[in-house]
Formats: C-alpha cells, structure tokens, sequence
C-alpha cells in the first residue's frame, strides 16, 4: 500500500562522498506539512535499471525521486513545486528538468531541436548554465527527459532485461511510460532546480546500448 504523503529519494551509487553532498541539499529541502521523506542508497550496483526495481520494491513512498549521485538541488521548495504539478495533472507520470519534446532517430536527445530545461554544471564556486528552450508555461509536456533526476508519481518497472549498464535506462523509461499514455513533462524553472556536479563520468557501454535502445524502440522515434 503506497503512503502518498511520502517521498522516497533514490541514488545509485558507487561515490559515498558525492552522495552525501547530494543528500545535504535534500536535507535542507523544505518539507510541506503532512509529508515525510526517506532516501534509498543503492551501492555497487551492477546496473542502474536493477538498482531502481531494487529501490521501488524497498520503499512504500508514492513519490520517488531518481537522481544522479552528483546531483545538488538548489530549489528549496522542490518538493512543493512537485507535488503541485502532479496534483494538479493526475495524467503526469513522470518529470524531469531536461529533456527533449521529440527524440532524434539517433536516440541522443542532446541532439533534438526541440530539447527543452535547464541546469547547472560545475560547483558552487563556479557554476554554468547549461540551457535549452525556455519552458515558458508550467510544464512542457516533452517525450523524454534526462536521467540526472527523473521525478515519479506513478511506477513502472524499469528494463533491467535489456539494459545492463548506465545508458539508455532514462530514455526508454520515458518512452515506456509514453506507450500507456502517461504524460511526461518539464517544470518551468525560474532558476535551474539542480546543480550537476563536475566529475568524470564514463561512456563505456553508451554505443552498444545505444543500437540496443533503437532495436528495441526505433520504430517509436522515426
């Protein structure tokens, strides 16, 4: 039985220290009246997609909030400005702070005209603006959004049976929802919601499961 005045925030996680960080930025979050919220912390996990199923099955929170280890939030009202939005639009499953209103046959979303959302990069001393089309209404109904911090109300397991490493998770998630007619969206942001915190990342992996997401979902996209 799902508690729908709870948040469950979810990480995955190989950096205990990037961690943390992250969770002092949710810690310092203002909570509305009546909500609670919890974290999951999934270390050493062969794939992200196992991780997150691993992470729903662990928690009762109606709300979840998957989000990249390096990932600061700076909105302090985020989980007020969340909740109003997946009240107010019962069909919303899913929302994020990037993503793009029609995926490229590539399956790169960067690569969309029609990309959407903003963010920082960096560090609190020195952070830039990473910037898209301005969402100028409350939310921008896109097809997909980016995997830094995806925002849920409603859950669908994610494919671990197709991917087994750290790509392609975020977008396939988007377009699975899509298929059963939930609605995916990006917020209006005043300022970017988040801080995405500059560290080496890997691309190991990204071309085979790139080719995997456009066997599997090309027929979507093109």
């Amino acid at each position: 039985m799902y508690d729908c005045n709870k948040i469950c925030f979810i990480y995955c996680s190989n950096n205990e220290q990037l961690v943390l960080e992250s969770l002092q930025t949710v810690s310092s979050l203002i909570t509305p009246p009546g909500f609670t919220w919890e974290y999951r912390i999934m270390k050493n996990a062969s794939c992200i997609t196992q991780a997150y199923n691993d992470a729903i099955n662990s928690t009762n929170a109606k709300y979840k909030v998957y989000l990249h280890q390096d990932i600061m939030i700076l909105n302090k009202n985020f989980i007020r400005d969340m909740l109003s939005l997946f009240n107010k639009y019962p069909s919303l499953a899913l929302m994020g702070v990037v993503g793009a209103k029609v995926l490229p046959p590539n399956g790169i979303w960067v690569e969309s005209n029609s990309g959407y959302g903003k963010f920082y990069w960096g560090n609190q001393n020195a952070m830039e603006l990473y910037a898209w089309n301005e969402v100028l209404n409350e939310l921008e109904p896109v097809q997909v959004v980016d995997g830094i911090i995806m925002m849920t109300q409603y859950d669908l397991p994610w494919r671990a049976d197709l991917f087994r490493n750290w790509h392609f998770y975020d977008i396939s998630q988007c377009l699975e929802f899509g298929k059963l007619g939930w609605l995916i969206g990006i917020p209006r942001q005043r300022e970017p919601w988040c801080l995405h915190k500059l560290h080496i990342m890997s691309n190991i992996g990204y071309e085979a499961e790139r080719q995997l997401f456009l066997r599997e979902y090309g027929h979507l996209i093109t």
